[in-house]
């Protein structure tokens, strides 16, 4: 017979879950989270986070509450300054144009959507939610939302490094 004392498991097996740094105790736990998780994204401030891999999941962090979930596959994430629109690319492929779209963050609804290049590893809103702002190894765009709503400027700003 062994000693050893078994490990008490969650019975959530795919999830986030937050600790307190000074006694380790878990503070909150999400449920919600897709099965695989590719990409974690917050609000500026921390209320909002969305979970992004076979769908995404908004989430409020204060009460963990699952705000949407939207059914799209996606690697590539960003959210808002206060967590209204959540940015996603969908088309993985080795050649051709994605797609990059945007879902109001709290009913899932599809907003946008637009070409980008297949090759985008990143993305961020930036200044004030007026830009969305990508880029992969040595090249940078920059998309101006506040251009055409159905087909924002793309890319404004292209540059490699």
């Amino acid at each position: 017979t062994s000693n050893k004392k078994q490990k008490k498991r969650s019975t959530t097996l795919f999830g986030i879950r937050f600790w307190d740094q000074t006694d380790a105790k878990l503070i909150l736990e999400f449920e919600h989270p897709p099965k695989s998780i590719h990409k974690i994204a917050f609000t500026e401030e921390g209320s909002v986070l969305a979970v992004a891999g076979d769908s995404v999941s908004v989430l409020n962090t204060e009460t963990a509450e699952l705000l949407c979930k939207v059914a799209t596959e996606s690697e590539i994430l960003a959210v808002n300054q206060d967590g209204s629109r959540i940015a996603t690319r969908a088309g993985t492929g080795d050649e051709g144009e994605a797609k990059i779209k945007f879902w109001e963050g709290k009913s899932g609804q599809e907003i946008l959507s637009f070409d980008a290049p297949h090759s985008i590893l990143w993305f961020s809103f930036g200044q004030g939610d007026r830009y969305l702002v990508g880029g992969r190894h040595d090249t940078r765009f920059i998309w101006d939302l506040s251009s055409a709503p159905d087909q924002p400027e793309s890319p404004l700003g292209k540059r490699a490094k």
